[in-house]
């Protein structure tokens, strides 16, 4: 799994690659730089696209739901962009699917 941060004001998070069991080793949050995370907690919204995950399984969705509740632990607002497929069949079979916000 590759992650890029926006340098620009506007907090955007792309993931791509896997999201998936094998490729998971940290949380979302301690992936990012302290710049990253200033920014973040400036927007207090960040927006994370998953237009380039190739691949997700439950422990992808269990990644996304911690970051979820760790950006809200610092009051900060969180929007998926290009769900893929499968991850929102996961996230219906777990019962997920309104942690996985796409709208404002």
């Amino acid at each position: 799994m590759q992650l890029s941060f926006s340098d620009k004001d506007q907090a955007l998070i792309k993931l791509k690659g896997e999201l998936t069991l094998d490729t998971l080793s940290q949380n979302l949050i301690a992936m990012l730089s302290n710049k990253d995370c200033t920014t973040i907690d400036k927007a207090k919204k960040v927006d994370i696209s998953l237009n380039q995950v190739e691949r997700v399984d439950t422990a992808g969705l269990a990644w996304l739901i911690n970051a979820v509740r760790d950006f809200n632990k610092r009051d900060v607002r969180v929007c998926f962009l290009h769900i893929p497929q499968k991850l929102s069949d996961l996230a219906k079979l777990s019962n997920a699917e309104a942690l996985l916000s796409t709208s404002e």
